[in-house]
């Protein structure tokens, strides 16, 4: 009786032991395993979004261009656009939004095509005439 209690309640307990082991073998190499996949998965789209991001500013090359000011400040000119701003085109280059936006051309917050996109009807020509050109006050001046 007593005893082959306390045989099977040993035997219970060692079953025990031994699921709750192999439990957490099994629990830590699936952590394992998913730390490598999601790695993986993060490098995969990290480098494809560095692909993206090189590509947008590509983009963003082909018509913004950085010029000195009067006073010797920076200022970007798009030439597609004929838009200038102090704002760098470039600096948002990591904001994964951004870079769709000039990828896409979609419209920004403001309504505006984004940097990279074309509001001009007909920029090979402005190019090619060099209508699209940066004036600076002092060039305005001395067009009046």
């Amino acid at each position: 009786g007593r005893g082959s209690s306390a045989v099977f309640y040993s035997k219970t307990l060692n079953k025990l032991a031994n699921f709750h082991k192999v439990k957490h073998r099994l629990e830590a190499r699936n952590e394992k395993v998913l730390a490598e996949k999601t790695a993986k998965k993060d490098a995969e789209t990290s480098a494809a979004f560095e692909k993206r991001r090189a590509r947008a500013e590509r983009v963003l090359s082909e018509s913004w261009a950085k010029y000195p000011d009067q006073e010797g400040y920076d200022y970007y000119y798009n030439s597609k656009t004929q838009e200038s701003t102090y704002d760098d085109p470039f600096a948002a280059l990591n904001d994964p939004t951004y870079v769709d936006q000039v990828l896409m051309g979609l419209p920004d917050d403001a309504g505006t095509v984004a940097v990279g996109g074309d509001q001009s009807g007909d920029v090979a020509a402005q190019a090619s005439t060099g209508a699209a050109q940066p004036q600076t006050d002092e060039r305005v001046e001395a067009v009046r």
